[in-house]
């Protein structure tokens, strides 16, 4: 094993040994949608997730200036424990509904600009003065898209900066294809017009003791994971991974015959042991790791040696030419309307 100097393990053994050591519970299915649990021993850094915070009234989300800018806001923690902030969970309120570029551990008693990305195209006026927590978590496939586009500016510009069209594009796709329509073009109505769907599937994937992340197998396909490093954390989230992981199956017809679940996800699993990792300095505390190989894509946000939140993906935003064209209508109209970014 690749060590560091102070003989602590590097980033991509420390990440291998944490899925090695990750156990896959037994699986619960709906219709064709396929979560594991995964379960693993808890950790002792300590921290909150956003909601918590948010309901302790110790974190404070902002615009950046009265003007605002699109891509970054302001948070402020007024705790003594850091705040978990999870890539792609949505903030809603002030200017225009947001989600987060990339997770981040916002350190105790801070002041922090943090990367976003809008979810609502068709706004940009206050609702409110700040922001409250949207209790929604984008799409994983749209996660998917945004987490290689991040990544890869990491590698060109050396910040987690998304391509803002192809958010909104992903979001008038998803708006299209679940039959939805929102005003402002905000991916939080959308996922609201979907709350009898939603709440059929989150009836069936209940959180275990001891689990800290999911696995999602979708028609016998891998389509991600999430795991996280404290169980008390993934109970706190555990609502909005399952609806990131449902909305996506909402969007696909079950088909009459699949791969086994039971085979496809820990070879998923497997598969993510040998991505190649590239570290850059987290926006918050710790490193930001981004992990690629031909088959699985993601990201770890890795503090004091512990694996906080590890984001994975199987590939899916290889679309077909049909949809990829429709996205690149989708974000031709969302683009052509009057907004300010300043």
């Amino acid at each position: 094993m690749e060590t560091q100097s102070d003989n602590t393990p590097t980033h991509p053994a420390l990440i291998s040994s944490w899925l090695e050591t990750t156990q896959l519970g037994t699986p619960q299915t709906h219709r064709h949608l396929t979560l594991f649990p995964l379960l693993r021993s808890a950790n002792g850094l300590v921290y909150q997730t956003m909601g918590e915070a948010f309901r302790a009234g110790a974190l404070q989300i902002q615009e950046v200036s009265s003007g605002g800018s699109v891509p970054d806001l302001q948070a402020i923690n007024s705790s003594a424990l850091p705040i978990l902030l999870l890539d792609g969970e949505e903030l809603r309120g002030a200017k225009q509904n947001r989600v987060l570029n990339t997770s981040i551990l916002l350190a105790a008693h801070s002041k922090l600009v943090v990367p976003v990305s809008c979810t609502e195209s068709g706004r940009w006026s206050y609702s409110r003065p700040d922001f409250e927590d949207s209790r929604m978590l984008m799409s994983a496939k749209s996660r998917e898209f945004k987490q290689k586009r991040v990544s890869l500016n990491y590698e060109q510009m050396g910040r987690p900066v998304s391509d803002q069209g192809e958010v909104w594009a992903r979001i008038e796709h998803e708006t299209q294809s679940l039959g939805g329509s929102s005003r402002t073009s905000a991916m939080r109505d959308v996922y609201e017009q979907q709350a009898g769907n939603m709440d059929e599937y989150q009836r069936a994937f209940t959180a275990l003791p001891g689990q800290c992340g999911l696995l999602a197998v979708l028609n016998g396909k891998p389509l991600g994971c999430d795991l996280l490093s404290r169980t008390e954390a993934y109970a706190s989230v555990h609502t909005k991974l399952v609806q990131s992981y449902v909305i996506d199956a909402l969007q696909e017809l079950p088909l009459p015959k699949t791969e086994d679940a039971q085979a496809t996800g820990p070879a998923f699993l497997a598969a993510a042991r040998h991505c190649t990792c590239r570290s850059f300095a987290a926006v918050g505390l710790g490193a930001d790791v981004r992990m690629d190989s031909a088959i699985v894509s993601g990201a770890a946000l890795v503090v004091d040696h512990t694996v906080v939140h590890l984001s994975l993906f199987a590939g899916n935003a290889a679309t077909s030419p049909d949809q990829l064209e429709s996205m690149r209508s989708a974000r031709r109209r969302a683009e052509s309307r009057p907004r300010h970014q300043s």
